[in-house]
Order: C-alpha cells, then structure tokens, then sequence
C-alpha cells in the first residue's frame, strides 16, 4: 500500500511542479507486480 501511495503522489506532484509525468503504466504495473511478489513471499 505504501508504494502505491507513492506512486499516486508522484503523478499528481510532478505536473504541479512543472515536471512530465515520470511513470508510465507499465512503471506502475512493473513497481505493483515486484512489490505485490515480495509482500506474498515475504507473508509465508
């Protein structure tokens, strides 16, 4: 959840301050499959 909040913050600031948006969909499918893999094996 942590990370998502992130990356939320992260698309919504960065045109506020002027920035392109830094994350593509597939960044974010990428960051969710890799953080979403570690929680499961992590959780044993």
């Amino acid at each position: 959840m942590t990370c998502n909040g992130a990356e939320i913050w992260t698309i919504f600031l960065a045109p506020v301050l002027g920035m392109p948006i830094p994350l593509l969909p597939i960044h974010i499918l990428w960051i969710n499959l890799v953080t979403d893999g570690l929680g499961l094996g992590i959780g044993k």
